[in-house]
C-alpha cells in the first residue's frame, strides 16, 4: 500500500524537523516550506501521529539529548546547544 498524500506530507515535515533540532521552526514556516496551510499540516500531523508538529519536535530533541547524555562525554551545556535547549 502506498502512503497517502497526508502521510507523505507528515513524513516530509518530520524530515525537516529532524534535519536541524536547533532550529526554532514555526508551524507557519514549516507549512510554507511544504506548500500547505498551517491548519492542514497541524490536522494531518495530529490525525496521523497523535500530536502536533511542535510536540513532535520537542520529543525528537528530548530523545537526542538523552542519547547524548548516555553515550557522549559532552557537557550538558553542549548537549543543550546541540538539541535546541539553549542555556
Amino acid at each position: 500500500e502506498t502512503p497517502s498524500d497526508a502521510e507523505r506530507l507528515v513524513r516530509r515535515a518530520e524530515g525537516l524537523l529532524t534535519a536541524d533540532l536547533t532550529a526554532n521552526v514555526s508551524i507557519h514556516a514549516l507549512a510554507a516550506e511544504l506548500g500547505v496551510a498551517p491548519s492542514t499540516l497541524r490536522g494531518h500531523f495530529a490525525r496521523l501521529r497523535g500530536r502536533s508538529p511542535k510536540a513532535h519536535l520537542l520529543e525528537l530533541r528530548l530523545r537526542r539529548a538523552v542519547e547524548l547524555i548516555r553515550t557522549s562525554s559532552l557537557s550538558l551545556d553542549e548537549i543543550a546547544n546541540l538539541t535546541g535547549y539553549y542555556s
